[in-house]
């Protein structure tokens, strides 16, 4: 009898540990999908000019040269396509040697895009988004944008690597390019800390702001020589991180301006 429960434990212990094992297999699949049409995204971006520009086409008359007849063409800006998927867009974030080339979308708050891909499909990625309460455009002094923490490295998965100093030092820009202008973000703070709104302030009095960057440098895990003034305009990249509980990896970089 002993031996037939046993068996019987056994065969359960088995299916149970196999239909987790299905279950692990089809999130992955899912994860694998989504990623795949993430770089279809990013592939579409960069087989795009983003050059919003005037083009004249000059047809020079013989008779009376000194009189020009100019054809202006204008260039539709290569983000419409992605607004007609979802007037969310906000932008595209993008850092060398990650996986992280992603749209970047902004709903009326922040747990929509949790569990939604850019076009609005359930997905257990989400998406890369943008704080609701930013306005984007590059007018906000704090811009803030979330992802999920992926071990296989999708989202905001590579964020991770900037734990190495190493890393750190080979990659320290992020970009950030809105509807119409680029903008280079140099890394001054990383660090992991609690998940609690100290560090995702946006609105500052006084010298509120000078101190909030003071305390972002002191926070950092590695002495970073980036200055960071009040008159600088600063984005947080912000994903889970187990190494704490409830933790996140908060990583601050300040705007360069040629």
């Amino acid at each position: 009898m002993k031996k037939k429960y046993m068996l019987m434990g056994l065969l359960f212990l088995f299916f149970f540990e196999f239909s987790l094992y299905q279950e692990s297999m089809v999130v992955r699949r899912q994860m694998d999908d989504t990623q795949k049409t993430y770089e279809a995204l990013a592939l579409d971006r960069r087989e795009q000019s983003f050059d919003v520009a005037i083009t004249p086409e000059i047809e020079e008359i013989e008779v009376k040269p000194e009189k020009v007849q100019s054809e202006f063409i204008i260039q539709t800006n290569p983000f419409n396509s992605f607004y007609q998927n979802n007037s969310d867009f906000s932008g595209w974030l993008g850092i060398k040697n990650t996986n992280i080339d992603y749209p970047v979308v902004r709903g009326n708050d922040n747990t929509t895009y949790l569990n939604l891909n850019f076009f609005k499909e359930r997905d257990i990625l989400g998406s890369i988004f943008m704080d609701y309460r930013n306005v984007g455009m590059g007018i906000d002094t704090h811009t803030i944008i979330y992802g999920h923490y992926t071990k296989h490295g999708q989202m905001f998965g590579d964020l991770e690597k900037y734990l190495e100093k190493d890393f750190l030092d080979a990659n320290p820009d992020i970009i950030f390019t809105d509807p119409f202008t680029e903008r280079r973000y140099r890394i001054f703070s990383i660090h992991v800390s609690p998940a609690e709104g100290t560090f995702l302030k946006m609105n500052f009095n006084g010298d509120e702001y000078q101190n909030f960057l003071t305390m972002l440098q002191s926070e950092s895990i590695f002495p970073l020589n980036v200055p960071v003034t009040k008159d600088d305009h600063i984005l947080s990249l912000v994903t889970c991180n187990y190494a704490i509980k409830d933790g996140r990896l908060f990583i601050h970089a300040v705007e360069i301006k040629n």
